[in-house]
């Protein structure tokens, strides 16, 4: 296998995972009056699916102790320029909220009375449910559907330096 055989696995199980996250977020967009806390996990899967192909990745060639060599791909360069700010947003929104609990995005604040019978313990923080970015969902629609467009033409590229011996099959 070769660096830009992996490379071409890889966008193409991007494509994938993008064209998923694509019809999760068209199925809702004519569909907001879906019961709210299915709504907000299937957007939010969305978002999470939409990160992937942009995070750290075990790849396909291994190390001198036979693990999986980590490795990023620079895949930012098939988002439009016009959508660097919302891919930037849901990826965030992804490291932040959907995927982890980063504390700084609740903002928590902790107060505590002690009376001489009893304690009181009040927490306020602030009230992220998740779907902020449901209110763009056009324009993420949009930037997948180029996204998903720039890398179909990376991987006619790709087949052009393969070796000979690879064959490539038409899809079913």
């Amino acid at each position: 296998m070769t660096k830009d055989e992996e490379t071409y696995l890889f966008i193409s199980q991007s494509i994938g995972i993008l064209d998923d996250s694509l019809n999760v977020l068209s199925s809702l967009k004519g569909n907001e009056n879906i019961k709210s806390v299915i709504f907000n996990a299937a957007f939010r899967y969305a978002l999470i699916e939409y990160s992937k192909p942009f995070s750290t990745t075990n790849g396909l060639f291994l190390n001198d102790n036979n693990k999986p060599i980590r490795i990023k791909y620079e895949v930012t360069k098939f988002v439009p320029l016009e959508y660097l700010e919302l891919h930037k947003r849901v990826l965030d929104s992804r490291n932040q909220f959907h995927a982890h609990a980063d504390m700084t995005v609740f903002d928590p604040k902790l107060y505590i009375q002690d009376n001489k019978d009893n304690k009181i313990v009040v927490i306020s923080k602030n009230n992220v449910h998740g779907c902020q970015e449901f209110k763009d969902i056009d324009n993420i629609v949009d930037m997948i559907l180029k996204i998903l467009e720039n890398m179909e033409i990376e991987l006619v590229v790709l087949e052009g330096s393969m070796p000979q011996n690879c064959t490539f099959l038409e899809p079913i």
